[in-house]
């Protein structure tokens, strides 16, 4: 939550708020510029609550060995990131993803900043690239926020904000990548009932960084959508995400109705959680996806593989 800059604060207050004496203050106002107070009625200094949230933040860095001038002209935000910053650097060697989601799981349970959780994930992103992210970091995620919220420690708005915050980090990422000259078409949606997108998000970056030409259809489209879609563009290979939240019914009958509306030519792939309880060959003419190294791996044969009717694809 931003801070809310109507707020003042006295000299006295934002001492005790921050630390910093009002002679240090004083003195960085006529150095640096900054804090640049406000007066009130009688002409004394009232200091906002970004500044006192801006000053905790330098507070924080001064600890850790940064000079006052070079912090001072930074912006909070500024602030934020060059401190998420430092914290990954400091690691020995990168973060694994239990120890992110970890990080993830505490923020957001503090109820911080979601400027600050915004910038954990794109500083994340960045270090690490979209590769690792969504193939390592991304279900880590998923499997420790997902527990908490069906255990009762993470309220339902922070785990959907969570999800949007994902959800567009990807999506900004993915959008910069173009498919490869001879690409295959891949359509990827979820069942009617499934909200849960974004193990298929996931999905659709991993394809992507590999070259194909993915046609995203949101969540829930009926299977004679599906397969309508299939036909209209060409599909080379429909991908079904569904988590645990549908029975194992509800998957296969869909899939398997889905199958039979399909072309031949078209592969069907069944991942996410709800896929765990298929075997490889249990649904005939589907195919059980369960990384998205898999999927990579099983996109580069796309157009070698011939299907044979009412058989599962080798």
């Amino acid at each position: 939550m931003q801070a809310d800059t109507t707020k003042f604060f006295t000299q006295a207050e934002t001492e005790i708020a921050t630390g910093f004496s009002r002679e240090v203050l004083r003195k960085w106002e006529t150095r640096f510029g900054f804090p640049q107070p406000a007066r009130d009625a009688r002409d004394r200094r009232a200091y906002t609550s970004q500044d006192v949230a801006q000053l905790q933040q330098i507070r924080q860095l001064l600890a850790k060995g940064h000079r006052p001038r070079n912090l001072l002209p930074l912006s909070l935000q500024e602030l934020l990131a060059l401190d998420l910053t430092e914290h990954l650097e400091m690691q020995d060697c990168l973060l694994d993803s239990e120890e992110v989601a970890k990080v993830m799981l505490t923020k957001l349970s503090a109820s911080q900043s979601l400027q600050t959780l915004e910038l954990f994930l794109q500083l994340r992103l960045k270090k690490v690239g979209l590769g690792l992210f969504v193939q390592s970091d991304l279900p880590a995620m998923n499997l420790v926020i997902g527990a908490a919220w069906q255990a009762g420690e993470l309220a339902i708005h922070a785990e959907h904000r969570y999800t949007e915050m994902v959800r567009n980090l990807i999506q900004t990422a993915v959008s910069g990548l173009q498919p490869t000259p001879d690409a295959h078409r891949v359509l990827l949606t979820t069942p009617p009932g499934e909200v849960h997108g974004l193990g298929l998000l996931g999905l659709q970056a991993s394809l992507a960084l590999g070259g194909a030409h993915c046609v995203a259809l949101g969540l829930q489209t009926p299977v004679s959508n599906v397969a309508m879609a299939a036909v209209d563009w060409d599909i080379a290979v429909v991908c079904i995400s569904a988590s645990v939240c549908l029975t194992t019914e509800t998957v296969r009958e869909y899939v398997t109705d889905l199958r039979s509306q399909l072309p031949n030519s078209c592969q069907l792939w069944l991942g996410g959680q709800g896929a765990g309880g298929f075997l490889p060959g249990t649904i005939a003419g589907v195919e059980i996806v369960h990384t998205f190294s898999q999927a990579m791996a099983r996109y580069k044969l796309v157009g070698q593989a011939q299907r044979t009717p009412g058989c599962d694809i080798e």
